[in-house]
């Protein structure tokens, strides 16, 4: 039996009528306003007048008060906290993606003697709560001399995020 027809026996017939797609598409839907209701909420509310910030929400919303964004961005430095925000997040977000696909890779396709144990050695690390492996990171860190920089936020995503610093520190601990 081929893989697909083990799932069709074991899942059963895929329903393919009108009415199923209709529900499915209103469940949908439904699901994306529930879902995004949140977030136009938080933009009427950025748009009004500052006495106006606790009243209900009403539709169609006032003028809007795009000043609001302005003195936003004027009050406090903001530019600069976004700056120091996406010199951090984007090498982070590159390197945990780099690295979670070069060991996902080495996972799935390579096959060697203890890549298995390997495999749960890796899993045990990630299972670690930071707060376990918090001090021996920072006593790590001092020992480089990285203490009061930006390498230990963005050097552990590259090496595997907090699961090789994790089987690091608990190794040398």
């Amino acid at each position: 039996m081929t893989e697909r027809a083990t799932l069709t026996v074991a899942l059963g017939p895929r329903p393919t009528g009108r009415r199923t797609r209709r529900l499915s598409a209103v469940a949908t839907t439904a699901g994306a306003g529930v879902i995004l209701l949140p977030l136009l909420w938080m933009v009427v509310t950025s748009l009004r007048p500052e006495g106006q910030v606790q009243a209900p929400l009403s539709f169609p919303p006032g003028a809007p008060r795009f000043g609001n964004y302005r003195e936003a961005t004027t009050q406090i430095d903001f530019w600069r906290y976004l700056a120091n925000s996406l010199l951090i997040a984007v090498p982070v977000v590159v390197g945990t993606v780099v690295s979670s696909a070069a060991v996902a890779y080495a996972f799935a396709r390579l096959r060697a003697p203890g890549t298995r144990w390997l495999f749960f050695l890796v899993l045990a690390a990630i299972m670690l709560p930071g707060e376990v492996t918090l001090l021996p990171s920072f006593l790590l860190f001092n020992k480089l001399g990285w203490v009061g920089s930006y390498l230990p936020l963005i050097v552990p995503a590259w090496l595997g995020g907090g699961a090789a610093i994790s089987s690091c520190c608990v190794s040398t601990s």
